[in-house]
C-alpha cells in the first residue's frame, strides 16, 4: 500500500451522493417506472457492492475496492456523525485524524463476513516518511463540549508512534477535549515528548476499555516527563480492565511509568498495572497522582519499579482510595515500595479498603509505604487490608509515617492485618516519626504478626503519638529492642495482646525509652522475651521502661528476662494498678524489677508465681521508691541459694499497705520479705512464706515499721533480725520482736 498521508476523493465523494440521492428521492416506483424492472435489480447490486449492507456504514480495507476505501482517512472524511466505519485486517500506514462522533472499528475479516480480534488483526502505524512525526491516531473534541465529539475507537494494533521526534504528546492515540470511547486496542512500542507514551488525554472524560498499552516511553529530552503508557491531565476518564505494562518514562525528572493523572476525577477498575518503570529521578513506577481524585478498584497493581519513590503508586496530592485492589512486589530505590505520599501540591487522602499491599521493596523508606507529610498534611486509613512480606533496607518495614515541618502524618489501620514485614531498623513493620510536625498511628481490631527489624521496633517503633486499640501483637522480633513496640512518644494501649515477641536486648513485649509515656489499659503481654539470643543479657521480658508507664487491668505473665524483670523492667516511673503479674521469669526481679531512680506504685494487684533464676526478688526486686496498696504477692519463688527476698526483695524505700504476702519461697533469706532500706508496713499480712536460709516471713537488713500487720506460720521462723512495732500487731511466734501496745 502506498504511503500517504489523508486524502480525500472527491470525485468518488460526488458519484456516489449523487447516485444516493437521485435513489432516495426518486423511491422504487418512479425508479421501476424509469429503469424498468432489470435496471432496478441491477441498481440493487450496485449498492449492495458499495458498501457493507448496513446504512450508515463505511468500510476500509488494504487496496481498497468493492466500495471500500484503501484509507481510514478516506473513510473519516467520507462518513457522517453516527456513521460506522468497519476496517478489515491488514496494515494501515497513516496518521488518522477523528473529529466527529462515530465508531472506526478494526478486526474484520478481508470480506466484512465475521469480526474477530484475535484472528484479523487491523493495523495503524504511521507512514514510513514520517513527516511531522504526530500521534499515530487523535481524536480532537470540542473545547468546553467534550459530548459534542464522541467517537469510538474499537479493536486496532496501533503501534510504532515516534510523536517524540516532533515534540508532541501521545505517542499512540491523543485524545483531545473529548468523551471518547477508546476499547480493545493494542497500544504498543510508541513514543512521545513528555506526556504520554501510549495515550495521552487532555479534557474531557473518555472511558479507556479493555486495551493492551505495552512498551511505550515518554521522553524528556532535557525537561521532566510524565505518563510511560498514559497520561491523562484534567480528565474525568474511566479506566477498566486494561493491561498497562512494560511501559517506561524517562526525563530529568519521571513521573508515572504506566500511568501519570494530573487533576481530574479518574475510576480505574480491572486494571493490571504491571512491570512499568519510572527511571532517571522516578516517582510512580505503575501510577502517579497529582492533585486529583482517583478510584481504584479491583486493580492489580504489581511488579513495577521507580528509581526513587513510590514503585507502586506516587502521589503528591489529592484523593486515591484503593479497593479490593493488590499492590505486590513493586520497587523503589528510596521510599515507598508500593506508595509514596508527599503532600507538595495538596493535602492528600488515602483510603485502602480490602486491598493487598504484599511483596513490595523499598531501598530507605516504607517498604510498602512511605508517608511524607511536610506541606498540607496526609491522612492514609487502611481496613480490611493486608500488608504482608514488605522490606525495607532502611526504615519500616510496610509503613513510614513521617510528620516535617509543622504538617500532620496520619496512619490509621483498623481490621487489617500487617505482617512478616523487616527492615534494618525503625519498626519492622511501622515506624511513627516526627521532626518538627505530627506523626499519629491509629491501630484498630488489628493484628501486627510476625514482622522483624534489625534495630528497634519488631513491629512497631514510635516517636509521636501512637494508639493501640483491640488488636494483637505477636511474634514480632527486635534485633535490639521492642520486640513488640519501641516507644520514645505517646503510646495508649487499650484492651489489646502482646504475646510471643522477642528482643534480643530490651524490652521482648514493649520499650518505654526515656521521653515514652505509656498508657497500658486492659489486654495483656504474655509470653514474651527480652533474650531472644540466649547469651544471657536482655532485661524486661514484658516492658523495659525508662519513661513513664501506667499499667491498668491488665495481664503481664509468661515473659522472661535473661537479667532483669521478667514481667516489668523499669528506671523512671511505674504505676501498675488492677492487674495481674505472674508465672514471669528472670535471672531477678521475676515479676517487676526497678532501678534507684524509680518510683513505682502498685494498687489492687496480684504479682504471682514469678520465678528468679540465679537472684533475688521473684515477685519484685525494687531499688527505688516502691508504694504498694491493696496488692497480693503470692507465690513467688526464687530458685538460687543466692535468691533473697521470695515475695519482695528492698533495697530503698518500701511503703505497702493493706496487702497480703503468702506463699512465697526464697532458697536463700526473706521468704516473704527482704530489706536493706527503710520498710512500712500497715495493714500487712505475711504469711506461710519459707525463707531455706532463715526468715522466713522478714528479713530486716534496715528499717522496718509496722502497725496493725500479721506474721504468721513462716518457716523456719517469722523473722530473723527485729522489727520496729507501731503497736497492733500478730505474730504467730516471737521472733519479730514485737512488743508494744496491741501487739500480740
Amino acid at each position: 500500500m502506498e504511503n500517504r498521508r489523508v486524502a480525500v476523493n472527491l470525485s468518488k465523494r460526488e458519484s456516489r451522493q449523487m447516485f444516493l440521492q437521485k435513489f432516495r428521492t426518486s423511491g422504487c416506483v418512479g425508479l421501476s417506472i424509469i429503469l424498468g424492472i432489470g435496471a432496478f435489480a441491477l441498481a440493487l447490486a450496485i449498492l449492495a457492492g458499495a458498501r457493507p449492507a448496513r446504512a450508515g456504514n463505511q468500510c476500509v480495507k488494504p487496496g481498497g475496492g468493492d466500495g471500500c476505501e484503501a484509507y481510514i482517512g478516506d473513510a473519516l472524511a467520507l462518513a457522517q456523525e453516527g456513521d460506522t466505519i468497519l476496517v478489515a485486517t491488514g496494515t494501515y500506514s497513516e496518521y488518522v485524524l477523528i473529529t466527529q462522533t462515530v465508531i472506526l472499528q478494526g478486526g474484520w475479516a478481508p470480506d466484512f463476513s465475521v469480526r474477530d480480534l484475535s484472528q484479523y488483526t487491523s493495523t495503524i502505524k504511521p507512514p514510513i516518511n514520517m513527516v511531522n512525526p504526530d500521534s499515530v491516531v487523535t481524536i480532537q473534541g470540542q473545547f468546553g463540549d467534550p459530548a459534542g465529539v464522541a467517537p469510538t475507537l474499537d479493536g486496532f494494533l496501533i503501534c510504532c508512534g515516534r510523536a517524540d521526534l516532533g515534540d508532541n504528546h501521545g505517542g499512540g492515540i491523543k485524545v483531545a477535549n473529548s468523551n471518547a470511547l477508546v476499547i480493545s486496542n493494542t497500544i504498543i512500542e510508541n513514543g512521545a515528548f513528555l506526556l504520554g507514551g501510549g495515550i495521552w488525554v487532555q479534557n474531557g472524560a473518555p472511558v479507556i476499555k479493555g486495551n493492551r498499552i505495552e512498551g511505550n516511553a515518554s521522553f524528556g529530552k532535557g525537561q521532566a516527563a510524565y505518563g510511560g503508557g498514559i497520561q491523562l491531565e484534567n480528565a474525568d476518564a474511566t479506566l477498566s480492565n486494561n493491561l498497562i505494562a512494560h511501559n517506561v518514562v524517562s526525563g530529568t525528572a519521571s513521573y508515572g511509568g504506566g500511568m501519570d493523572i494530573s487533576a481530574g476525577n479518574v475510576l480505574l477498575a480491572g486494571n493490571t498495572v504491571y512491570s512499568n518503570t519510572a527511571s532517571a529521578s522516578g516517582n510512580g513506577g505503575g501510577i502517579m497522582v497529582r492533585s486529583a481524585a482517583v478510584v481504584l478498584s479491583n486493580t492489580v497493581v504489581n511488579k513495577n519499579r521507580a528509581s526513587l519513590s513510590g514503585g507502586g503508586m506516587a502521589v503528591i496530592g489529592g484523593v486515591v482510595t484503593l479497593t479490593n485492589s493488590i499492590l505486590n512486589d513493586n520497587r523503589a530505590e528510596t521510599s515507598g515500595g508500593a506508595v509514596f505520599a508527599h503532600d507538595t501540591t495538596s493535602s492528600i487522602r488515602l483510603s485502602v479498603q480490602g486491598s493487598s499491599l504484599s511483596g513490595n521493596y523499598a531501598g530507605s523508606f516504607g517498604g510498602a509505604v512511605y508517608d511524607l507529610a511536610q506541606f498540607h498534611g496526609i491522612e492514609i486509613a487502611f481496613t480490611e487490608s493486608l500488608l504482608d512480606g514488605n522490606v525495607s533496607n532502611g526504615a519500616a518495614g510496610a509503613i513510614d509515617n513521617l510528620g516535617l515541618d509543622g504538617a500532620r502524618a496520619i496512619i490509621e489501620i483498623a481490621g487489617s492485618q500487617v505482617s512478616n514485614n523487616s527492615s534494618d531498623s525503625c519498626g519492622g513493620a511501622i515506624c511513627n516519626y516526627v521532626d518538627g510536625g505530627q506523626a499519629i498511628l491509629l491501630v484498630s481490631d488489628s493484628q501486627l504478626l510476625d514482622n522483624v527489624s534489625a534495630d528497634d521496633g519488631g513491629a512497631i517503633e514510635n516517636f509521636g503519638t501512637a494508639s493501640i486499640a483491640n488488636s494483637t501483637l505477636a511474634g514480632n522480633m527486635a534485633i535490639e529492642s521492642g520486640g513488640g513496640i519501641r516507644n520514645a512518644g505517646a503510646l495508649t494501649v487499650t484492651n489489646s495482646t502482646f504475646q510471643g515477641n522477642r528482643a534480643v536486648r530490651n524490652g521482648g513485649g514493649i520499650y518505654n525509652a526515656g521521653s515514652g509515656i505509656l498508657s497500658f489499659a486492659g489486654g495483656g503481654l504474655i509470653g514474651n522475651d527480652a533474650d531472644q539470643d540466649q547469651d544471657g543479657m536482655g532485661d524486661g521480658g514484658g516492658i523495659y521502661n525508662k519513661g513513664i508507664a501506667i499499667m491498668d487491668d491488665a495481664t503481664i505473665s509468661l515473659n522472661l528476662a535473661a537479667s532483669f524483670g521478667g514481667g516489668i523492667f523499669s528506671d523512671q516511673m511505674l504505676t501498675i494498678a488492677n492487674t495481674q503479674v505472674a508465672g514471669n521469669i528472670a535471672g531477678d526481679g521475676a515479676g517487676i524489677q526497678t532501678e534507684a531512680n524509680d518510683i513505682t506504685t502498685i494498687l489492687t494487684s496480684t504479682v504471682s508465681g514469678n520465678q528468679t533464676v540465679d537472684g533475688g526478688g521473684a515477685g519484685i526486686n525494687s531499688n527505688g521508691l516502691l508504694t504498694i496498696k491493696g496488692s497480693a504477692f503470692v507465690g513467688n519463688e526464687t530458685l538460687s541459694m543466692n535468691g533473697n527476698g521470695g515475695g519482695v526483695l528492698t533495697s530503698g524505700e518500701a511503703i505497702i499497705v493493706n496487702t497480703t504476702v503468702s506463699g512465697n519461697l526464697a532458697r536463700g533469706f526473706g521468704g516473704g520479705i527482704r530489706n536493706t532500706g527503710a520498710v512500712t508496713l500497715t495493714n500487712v499480712t505475711v504469711y506461710s512464706n519459707t525463707g531455706v536460709l532463715g526468715a522466713g516471713g522478714v528479713q530486716n537488713m534496715d528499717a522496718v515499721l509496722l502497725v496493725n500487720t500479721i506474721i504468721a506460720a513462716n518457716s523456719p521462723d517469722n523473722c530473723s533480725d527485729a522489727l520496729t512495732s507501731l503497736g497492733f500487731n500478730l505474730e504467730s511466734a516471737d521472733s519479730c520482736n514485737l512488743n508494744q501496745s496491741g501487739d500480740l
